[in-house]
């Protein structure tokens, strides 16, 4: 598994190469997906959150579901201690049936970085 605050860490402090990657992601997913403040969105393959925080704001639903439990108990003490309402996680294996809540509930998924 990989450490539940890479991502993160990549891109607020990472190297030039890691940081610059990082935003270069968040750009093309802004770009591609043209987020709205009626969207509710996923980003399958969450890792450490970098996606749902950087456009929470943007959309009236951010949630990310991953298959590393610690990178979702990451997410999850940052969204408490920021207070943020509108983000939610949830563990899935994208090998499995992906769970009820997932099921026609969301109008643009993220799904980049996933193996």
């Amino acid at each position: 598994n990989i450490q539940a605050d890479y991502q993160y860490k990549a891109l607020h402090s990472g190297n030039l190469v890691q940081r610059q990657w990082h935003k270069n992601r968040l750009i093309l997913i802004k770009e591609m997906l043209r987020l709205n403040k009626n969207d509710s969105v996923c980003d399958i393959g969450c890792g450490s959150g970098n996606a749902i925080f950087a456009f929470h704001q943007d959309v009236k639903q951010m949630d990310g579901c991953d298959y590393n439990r610690q990178c979702l108990q990451f997410i999850k003490k940052k969204v408490e201690k920021a207070n943020l309402k509108n983000i939610k996680t949830f563990y899935w294996n994208i090998l499995k049936p992906p769970p009820k809540e997932m099921i026609n509930a969301y109008d643009k998924v993220i799904f980049t970085e996933v193996i």
